[in-house]
């Protein structure tokens, strides 16, 4: 029974959007109650209780809703942090800034993982390469966002949009005087050793894992 609910999980893995969720979940409840995909029967025990495990008198079956969730947090990581075409392409479209637009765009994928990019977000850090990629107030590569730590207002955060490599010269910080006089704290929350690693920035995962 698991390898039947196995194939049909991964059948739909790449393609996870709404209706077919719906219908593989339908197919495996109709399995599991009738012993035919395709008759309905009254359930006799919360499907919650039949997605837990063995022991705790489940079936040990993976929640769609769950693999669901995973799958589409996993895209929107990749879609942030993948050199593939589709990612390059996408980003250019609903990034602007580096951050997500908040207008209508006509995406199936956009659609299923835009509201996952605040979970990616908190959850997540950069590792510095070049600096090129990285905003150096608002995105989170020295332990917390700068713009946080120094507590800039956010009605300034959309005139925020240095890059990390503007601030290094020769392999040492370069902020200019009229910065560091206003953010005299900055220097405590940055690392003081800049390595020579000219590779892409890249974002690191901090606490989440997925299905």
């Amino acid at each position: 029974m698991n390898k039947m609910f196995d194939f049909l999980r991964d059948h739909f893995h790449d393609v996870f959007f709404l209706q077919q969720t719906q219908l593989t979940f339908t197919w495996m409840r109709n399995f599991i109650w009738s012993g035919d995909v395709n008759q309905r029967k009254l359930a006799t025990v919360p499907w919650k209780k039949v997605c837990s495990p063995l022991k705790e008198g489940g079936l040990g079956i993976r929640s769609l809703s769950n693999i669901n969730e995973g799958a589409n947090l996993k895209l929107c990581w990749e879609l942030c942090n993948s050199n593939h075409h589709w990612a390059q392409f996408l980003r250019c479209r609903v990034l602007k800034n580096r951050k997500p637009i908040n207008y209508h765009l006509f995406s199936s994928i956009w659609s299923s993982i835009k509201h996952k990019f605040p979970d990616i977000k908190s959850n997540s850090f950069w590792n510095l390469g070049n600096g090129q990629d990285i905003n150096f107030w608002l995105n989170n590569w020295c332990g917390a966002p700068l713009s946080e730590t120094l507590q800039i207002p956010h009605n300034l955060h959309d005139s925020l949009t240095a890059s990390v490599d503007m601030f290094i010269v020769d392999l040492n910080w370069y902020v200019p005087d009229c910065v560091s006089l206003q953010t005299h704290a900055w220097w405590d929350h940055i690392p003081h050793q800049i390595g020579a690693d000219f590779t892409r920035d890249r974002l690191g995962m901090s606490n989440y894992k997925f299905c």
